[in-house]
C-alpha cells in the first residue's frame, strides 16, 4: 500500500510537472498570437517630404506668349457635349464631307471655350464622388485631343501654318483654364497633358514653317526657347506631383501612414482631397487591424476638416462598402 501510495505520488509529480510545462506552452503560443495579430500600424516610409508637402505653383503668365489667344465667346460644355455627341462620327463611319463640317464646328467651339472665362470647378463637378475620375469625361477629353490632332495635321498638309498655330494655342490655353480652375486632382492633371500635347504640336508648326520658308532659323530657334520654358516649367512642376503620387497610389505595398500624412498635412488641397479619398480605398487593401484602426481614425478627424473639399472626400472615404471598393477599382 505504502508502495503503491508512493508511486501514486511520483505520478502525480508527473502529472503536475507536464500541467505546468504544459501552461508554459500554451502561454508562449498565446503571446507568439497575440503579438502576430498586433502588429503596429505603419510608419512613415520618409519618401513623402516636407518640401513635397509645400504648395506647387505653375505660374504660366510669367511664361512667353506663344500666340495670340482666341477671341470667340463659347463655354467648355457647350464643347464636350458637341465631342460627345460627336463621337460615332468622328471615331468610325459616316461621309468625309460630315466629318469635315463637324471637325470645323469642334474647332470653332474649341477657340470660344479656350476665349472664354468659364466657372471654377466645373469638371469637379463631372466626377462622382467616390471615384477619382469620370471615364466619360475621360473619353471626352481625350476625343478632344483625337479630334484637335488630326485638324492641326490637316492644316500643315496644306502649309495652312496660321490655321494650324491658332487651333494649338487655343488648346493650350483651354489646357491652362482646366488646370487652374479645377481643385480635384484629375482634371488638374489633364490640364497638364493638354497644356504638354499643344506645346508638342507647335513646335512641329514652327519647324514645318521654317521648313517651308515661312520663318527664318531666328524665329524658329526663338519660338524653340519659349516652348522649352513650357514646357521646362511643366516638367519641374509635374516631378514633385508625380513623386507624391507614386506613394498614394501605390496598390501594393501601401502606406498607411504616407497617404494621412499627406491628407492632413499637404499644402495643396487637390492632393490633400485626393490622398483622404484614398483611405477609403486603402481600408480595404490593408488587411490588419492597427492599420485599419489608423485610416478610420484619420477619416474619422478629416470629415470636419475647415475645408469643404477635404470634408466631402473623407465623407465619401466613409461610406465606401467592400462590394462598392471592388467595383470602384474597375
Amino acid at each position: 500500500m505504502a508502495k503503491r501510495k508512493k508511486k501514486k505520488q511520483s505520478n502525480n509529480g508527473v502529472w503536475i510537472g507536464m500541467g505546468i510545462s504544459g501552461a508554459i506552452t500554451s502561454i508562449i503560443v498565446i503571446a507568439l498570437a497575440m503579438s502576430a495579430g498586433s502588429d503596429p500600424a505603419d510608419s512613415q516610409s520618409g519618401k513623402i517630404t516636407q518640401a513635397s508637402l509645400a504648395l506647387q505653383v505653375l505660374d504660366t503668365s510669367s511664361l512667353p506668349v506663344l500666340g495670340e489667344g482666341p477671341t470667340a465667346s463659347g463655354s467648355l460644355d457647350e464643347l464636350l457635349s458637341l465631342i460627345n455627341e460627336s463621337a460615332y462620327l468622328l471615331r468610325a463611319g459616316g461621309y468625309a464631307e460630315e466629318k469635315e463640317a463637324k471637325a470645323r464646328e469642334i474647332i470653332e467651339a474649341l477657340h470660344g471655350a479656350a476665349a472664354s472665362d468659364f466657372p471654377a470647378n466645373l469638371l469637379d463637378s463631372k466626377i462622382p464622388p467616390k471615384r477619382f475620375e469620370s471615364s466619360e469625361l475621360r473619353n471626352d477629353l481625350e476625343a478632344l485631343g483625337k479630334a484637335i490632332s488630326t485638324r492641326i495635321d490637316e492644316h500643315n498638309e496644306m502649309d495652312e501654318f496660321e490655321g494650324a498655330q491658332a487651333i494649338a494655342v487655343s488648346y493650350l490655353k483651354l489646357g491652362e483654364q482646366v488646370f487652374d480652375k479645377n481643385k480635384r486632382l484629375k482634371p488638374r492633371q489633364r490640364g497638364l497633358a493638354m497644356m504638354r500635347a499643344a506645346l508638342s504640336k507647335l513646335r512641329r508648326i514652327n519647324q514645318l514653317r521654317f521648313e517651308s520658308g515661312d520663318i527664318d532659323t531666328d524665329l524658329r530657334d526663338k519660338t524653340f526657347e519659349s516652348i522649352a520654358l513650357w514646357n521646362e516649367a511643366i516638367g519641374d512642376f509635374e516631378k514633385v506631383w508625380n513623386s507624391k503620387l507614386k506613394v498614394i497610389e501605390a496598390v501594393k505595398n501601401v502606406n498607411t501612414a504616407d497617404i494621412i500624412l499627406v491628407a492632413n498635412e499637404d499644402e495643396d488641397i487637390s492632393f490633400r482631397a485626393f490622398a483622404t479619398l484614398r483611405l477609403g480605398y486603402a481600408y480595404y487593401e490593408r488587411g490588419d487591424e492597427a492599420n485599419r484602426a489608423a485610416i478610420t481614425g484619420a477619416i474619422e478627424s478629416l470629415k470636419s476638416d475647415a475645408d469643404p473639399l477635404v470634408a466631402t472626400a473623407a465623407k465619401e472615404a466613409d461610406s465606401i462598402e467592400r462590394e462598392e471598393y471592388h467595383e470602384l477599382r474597375k
